[in-house]
């Protein structure tokens, strides 16, 4: 019991630090809600937004790891339309692609 209830720290943590990092403190003291899934979708999406953002890939795995009904897959295909669907300079799609 102990060692799940770290796991659930440890993820609620790394939750947390995600929500900080995209949206600030106060989304984080008061907005999301880790046990609604619709906040985990749409977290994802924000996330996602932000290709350009140092560790987003690693960021969006990590919701996907955290919340059963999200995929990497899905991830993968958001980060590429929003990169897609903006003027990127060679540098940046390079720099996503090596993520990948």
């Amino acid at each position: 019991e102990m060692a799940s209830e770290l796991v659930e720290a440890s993820r609620l943590l790394v939750i947390n630090g995600i929500v900080i990092k995209y949206c600030g403190s106060a989304a984080a003291l008061e907005l999301f809600r880790a046990e609604n899934p619709l906040h985990a979708t749409k977290l994802l999406q924000y996330v996602c937004r932000h290709y350009c953002t140092d560790g987003v890939l690693s960021d969006a795995l990590n919701l996907t790891d955290a919340f059963v009904h999200l995929t990497r897959q899905e991830s993968f295909v958001q980060l590429l339309q929003h990169a897609a669907a903006s003027a990127l300079d060679e540098s940046t799609s390079t720099t996503l692609l090596k993520e990948m």
